[in-house]
């Protein structure tokens, strides 16, 4: 990299520190593009965790990197709205578009040496950690509307899981419903999916993927299926 002598150095979703040497080889600097409004969500999973957090906003932001985990000061920043619908994928992508334009102009404004970096201010910083295995399980002592948020995270993929009948099954899209029952047990399964009971409300399955089976919608799942009234997941 150093005999290459490059102008900038561009990083986006890497998921690791850049040595002190590599930060210092860029004559117009070392930039970092971040799927949240910094300094909200520094960490590997900024996306899916403002789904997780029930977030109405979140952002991208371009920095000049340092030797801290997206510590380093702000160039530009977008923010950007996250709708009722999102899952991570679809915000994901929203914010991929911001950040490619957004990247573009701080490479251009850097060059032409009319952008001022800023500090963050460390004491709104929040930290968005590496999900592990367990937390794509579905908590059925939980409420309603905290699953439905984990499910929007973990959309499309690794995906939210629960299991039925001993058997791994994914939840790709559903909705917190209040209705009252012991978490875990099948309230519902019709044509607008299976209904599962929560600790505060229940989740209606709208799409599935049973174990070694491909996306499917609640009421396919109902046909194939036919989970009891009474049944359990979990």
């Amino acid at each position: 990299m150093a005999d290459a002598r490059p102008d900038a150095l561009v990083v986006v979703a890497y998921g690791e520190i850049m040595p002190p040497g590599v930060l210092r080889i860029p004559r117009v600097g070392p930039v970092n593009l971040h799927f949240s409004f910094l300094p909200r969500l520094r960490g590997a999973s900024p996306v899916q965790t403002a789904l997780l957090e029930g977030m109405t906003s979140t952002g991208v932001t371009t920095m000049l990197m340092d030797e801290g985990m997206d510590t380093g000061p702000i160039l530009l920043q977008e923010e950007q709205p996250i709708l009722a619908d999102d899952d991570a994928g679809s915000l994901g992508r929203r914010l991929a578009t911001a950040g490619a334009g957004l990247l573009v102009t701080t490479l251009d404004r850097l060059a032409g040496g009319t952008l001022e970096p800023r500090p963050q201010d460390e004491n709104v910083a929040t930290y968005a950690p590496k999900l592990t295995r367990g937390d794509r399980s579905l908590d059925w002592n939980r409420p309603a509307g905290e699953l439905a948020r984990r499910v929007r995270a973990l959309s499309p993929r690794p995906g939210a899981s629960t299991r039925f009948r001993s058997e791994v099954l994914k939840v790709m899209r559903a909705e917190a419903v209040s209705v009252a029952g012991e978490p875990g047990m099948v309230l519902a399964a019709d044509r607008s999916g299976v209904l599962v009971a929560a600790a505060q409300g229940a989740l209606r399955l709208l799409e599935v993927a049973p174990a070694g089976r491909k996306r499917m919608s609640g009421e396919s799942f109902v046909h194939g299926y036919r989970p009891a009234l009474g049944e359990r997941l979990g």
